[in-house]
């Protein structure tokens, strides 16, 4: 869902603008949060309740991808030319963000209410107050500007009707080569800290909070070395820290 995402999305930003779709995004990934917190369960809608929770899972996905994709674009554009690695580390600092703050709230989840508890209504909250951080974020790019590289693009009727369209036709090796730079670290990033967890939780019934714990530990020290890989790609080159990341 999320590749499909990006690719929708980017079509949006490419034809009406990067905060056309920075400011769609927030709201159709908090709706499916507030459907999750009220969803039937099984018990109550029977084989309709997995399905509405796969289908808002795909809908949240979808729009996920546009939003993590866009919010790094726009940084990059918005930046000065000796900074764009920096900024565009803090957009993947964000997405990571997220995945701590939920980790967190899992972590006292675990810690605070029962297992009975949980499986009740304490899931119910976490997705609750996750809705929250999306209405913050709306009303934070409310009035947010065009990036320079777009309203450039708008001044000389650049624009295209589909962008998706030309870019698979034009522009299609750089599809491969942005899928050689971004798999390897996608797939580890997905690897630690999605499969990880549901293995040691799911597979080796290990103590559940205290994956959790571990999992936001690991987050945050991503957090803190993200930023400053930006600032050495921004002095070296981003290629080179692409390798070493490689061999690393």
């Amino acid at each position: 869902a999320r590749p499909v995402g990006a690719l929708l999305f980017g079509h949006i930003s490419d034809k009406f603008g990067r905060t056309a779709s920075l400011k769609l995004t927030p709201i159709l990934i908090t709706l499916p949060t507030i459907f999750f917190s009220i969803l039937p369960t099984y018990q109550e809608i029977g084989i309709y309740a997995p399905i509405i929770l796969i289908l808002l899972r795909i809908w949240q996905g979808i729009c996920i991808g546009g939003e993590y994709a866009n919010n790094i674009v726009y940084l990059c554009e918005t930046a000065h030319p000796t900074r764009i690695y920096f900024l565009g580390s803090i957009g993947s600092c964000t997405g990571s963000f997220g995945i701590f703050l939920a980790s967190s709230i899992a972590t006292l989840s675990y810690q605070k209410l029962s297992h009975d508890d949980l499986l009740s209504w304490g899931w119910r909250l976490a997705f609750s107050l996750s809705s929250i951080i999306g209405v913050i974020v709306y009303l934070m790019r409310k009035n947010m500007q065009e990036t320079p590289v777009f309203q450039k693009i708008l001044d000389r009727k650049n624009n295209v009707n589909n962008p998706i369209y030309l870019s698979y036709k034009v522009y299609w090796r750089n599809y491969l080569i942005a899928f050689g730079l971004t798999y390897l670290p996608a797939t580890a990033f997905y690897y630690v800290f999605m499969f990880l967890p549901n293995f040691l939780d799911n597979t080796l019934n290990n103590n559940t909070g205290k994956i959790f714990t571990d999992n936001s530990l690991s987050l945050f020290i991503r957090l803190l070395i993200i930023p400053l890989l930006g600032l050495a790609a921004d002095r070296i080159g981003g290629i080179k820290i692409a390798r070493l990341a490689c061999i690393l």
